[in-house]
C-alpha cells in the first residue's frame, strides 16, 4: 500500500510540473504575439489603393504621382465632422510635427473628403488651416469620390437627421500609410496612437538608419 501510494504521489507531482510547464509555454507565446499584433495597426496584402485624380484645397488638379518617392498619410473624412475626423487629422498633425524637417518633406498628410457637397476647395483650405500646413486637402465630384474610396474600401453613407438642416457622415475611421510607390504599408485603426504611427512612419523614410 505504501509503495501503490508514493506512486500516486510521483503521478500528481509529475502532473503539476506539466501542468506549470504548459501555461509558462502558454505565457510567453501570448506574450511575443501581443508584441507582434499590436491592435492598433493593421499590416495585410489585400489589394487597398491605387491611383487617383482629384481637385486640391488649392483648385489644381492633383494626382497620387505628384507623390511619387513620398509616403502618404492618408485619411478619408469630411470637415462638418464633430469628432472623430479632427481627432485624426491632430493625430497625424503631431507626427508631422515630431519629425525633423528633413524627413517631414518625405511624408505627404492627404485628406480626402467623402462630402464634395460641402467639402468645396475653398472651405477644405479653411479647415485644413487648423492642422498641419502640408496637409493637402483633395475633393471632386460625387462619381470621383466614390471611385477613390472603393479603391481604398472605404464605406460611407449620409445620416440624415430629420430635426437638423445638416446632415452627418457615418464612414470607416482607418488612417492609411501608403509607401512611396503608392502601396499600402499599414493602416491604423482609430483612434490611432501617435506613437505608435511615427514609429512606423520612421521605419520607411530614407536617412533613418
Amino acid at each position: 500500500m505504501p509503495a501503490i501510494r508514493r506512486l500516486l504521489w510521483l503521478l500528481v507531482f509529475a502532473a503539476c510540473l506539466l501542468a506549470v510547464y504548459v501555461v509558462a509555454v502558454y505565457m510567453r507565446q501570448s506574450t511575443e504575439l501581443s508584441k507582434d499584433q499590436n491592435p492598433g495597426i493593421i499590416k495585410t496584402d489585400a489589394d487597398i489603393g491605387g491611383l487617383y485624380s482629384l481637385t486640391s484645397h488649392t483648385g489644381t488638379k492633383v494626382s497620387s504621382t505628384d507623390f511619387a518617392g513620398k509616403l502618404q498619410l492618408i485619411y478619408f473624412g469630411f470637415t462638418y465632422c464633430p469628432d472623430i475626423c479632427p481627432m485624426e487629422l491632430q493625430t497625424i498633425t503631431s507626427v508631422m510635427n515630431r519629425l525633423p524637417p528633413e524627413l517631414a518633406d518625405q511624408v505627404q498628410p492627404v485628406f480626402i473628403t467623402i462630402d464634395p457637397e460641402r467639402d468645396t476647395p475653398e472651405h477644405l483650405a479653411e479647415y485644413l488651416g487648423l492642422f498641419h500646413p502640408r496637409f493637402m486637402g483633395l475633393t471632386g465630384s460625387q462619381a470621383e469620390i466614390k471611385k477613390v474610396a472603393d479603391e481604398y474600401k472605404i464605406y460611407f453613407q449620409k445620416v440624415e437627421d430629420p430635426g437638423s438642416s445638416q446632415y452627418l457622415m457615418d464612414h470607416t475611421t482607418f488612417t492609411y500609410l501608403m509607401d512611396q510607390e503608392g502601396s499600402l504599408i499599414a493602416l491604423f485603426r482609430y483612434p490611432a496612437n501617435p506613437d505608435l504611427m511615427l514609429q512606423e512612419v520612421r521605419q520607411h523614410l530614407k536617412g533613418t538608419s
